[in-house]
Formats: structure tokens, sequence, C-alpha cells
């Protein structure tokens, strides 16, 4: 119980709301994507083309997405049956 002597003493603490509050549900952001839209490199469908020998790597800063690493790599001839399904 309080002390009627330390009322004198008593601080009121505000009503503070969470941080973060989710303004959409997740089924509403996931719903609201356009999938068509989204650019994605091609799977290469013949074992000649380029696409299957070689990729290109771009790496960006998180904070200010300058492109800070680009890089071309050549994809190694698998070797077990392990590295085609990891593929």
């Amino acid at each position: 119980m309080p002390l009627a002597e330390r009322k004198q003493y008593d601080i009121r603490l505000p009503v503070l709301t969470p941080t973060l509050v989710r303004k959409k549900s997740l089924a509403e952001e996931i719903t609201a994507l356009d999938v068509m839209a989204f650019q994605t490199m091609l799977l290469p469908l013949t074992a000649e083309d380029p696409n299957n020998k070689t990729f290109r790597y771009e790496g960006h800063d998180i904070v200010t997405l300058e492109k800070i690493v680009e890089r071309d790599y050549k994809v190694p001839e698998p070797q077990t049956a392990q590295e085609v399904i990891g593929y």
C-alpha cells in the first residue's frame, strides 16, 4: 500500500506505446507483392548457354546501397553427384 507521508514524492509515469508497430499484417504485405515484376536471372536451358558457365556477383553496402564489389565468377564442372544436387 502507498504511504500517505510519501505522497508528495509521487512521480507520474508516462504511458508508453511499443516502438515498433506493424501497420499491415504479414499476409497483407505478401499479397501486395507483384512477383511477376521481380527482375531475376533466367536459368540456363542448355549446357552451351553462357549463363551456365559464369555468373556476376555484385556486393553493395547495406546502409548507402553503394556498389563496393563487382566480380565475374566461373562455375567449375561438377565432380560429384552431391555438387550437382547442391547447385
